[in-house]
């Protein structure tokens, strides 16, 4: 028996293990109809999109005049962000209720780890929510919306993006405008090693003079 008594004590163990996981693991409640609608709001509506992560750096993209910037920054927020958190918030149901009345948020990553969410309407309401972790099937995310205790899952893409780097929520692009409205282009360019200046300036609705380096027709394809 002394042979397997390493054996035992290892199975054991792993009862214990296999036990504790099975009493602490989430359990999910599905509901009837994809589960109930936790956000509605008009997309124009929002003006204010504050996320604060747990070591307390918060980013808050503020809707003035039509654009939208980060506070405290001469930043332009993300466009596509700003886009992407109206089209998945605004109409948002949940896949399911997992837990009514959780006495270990921590397991669904809505402890103090959680990334707390504010969107703020025109008309001065809120919404607040706590954006968890993906759930083991890495499919739905945990979410519990505020003020309450219910928590649910809700499709991935609806808050993944909030676990992204704050400089995500930055506008990439330095530069925005139609093209149709330049009438002039002008820039240096290196040839060789020495600056050389490129002038070419708009002459009819699609007819181009470069003026530098040298005077003569320039394509209207190459220009464009």
């Amino acid at each position: 028996m002394k042979a397997f008594r390493g054996t035992f004590i290892a199975a054991g163990l792993l009862l214990v293990v296999g036990g504790g996981w099975y009493l602490l693991k989430p359990e999910v409640q599905e509901t009837t109809e994809g589960g109930p609608r936790l956000f509605e709001f008009e997309k124009h509506e929002l003006s204010r999109i504050a996320v604060q992560r747990p070591d307390n750096t918060t980013v808050v993209l503020l809707e003035q005049d039509g654009k939208w910037t980060i506070e405290g920054t001469d930043f332009v927020a993300g466009r596509s962000m700003v886009n992407r958190v109206k089209h998945q918030l605004h109409d948002l149901t949940a896949r399911a209720t997992v837990v009514e009345d959780p006495e270990m948020a921590e397991l669904y990553g809505l402890g103090d780890n959680a990334i707390e969410v504010e969107l703020t309407m025109r008309s001065g309401d809120t919404l607040r929510f706590r954006a968890g972790d993906p759930n083991p099937s890495s499919v739905s995310y945990y979410i519990q919306p505020l003020p309450g205790d219910v928590i649910y899952t809700v499709k991935k893409s609806a808050v993944d993006y909030y676990s992204l780097s704050l400089d995500e929520f930055r506008e990439r692009r330095f530069a925005g405008f139609d093209s149709k409205d330049v009438t002039r282009y002008s820039a240096t360019l290196r040839m060789d090693g020495a600056p050389e200046a490129l002038d070419i300036e708009k002459v009819g609705d699609r007819s181009w003079e470069m003026l530098a380096p040298e005077k003569m027709a320039a394509s209207d394809d190459r220009v464009r």
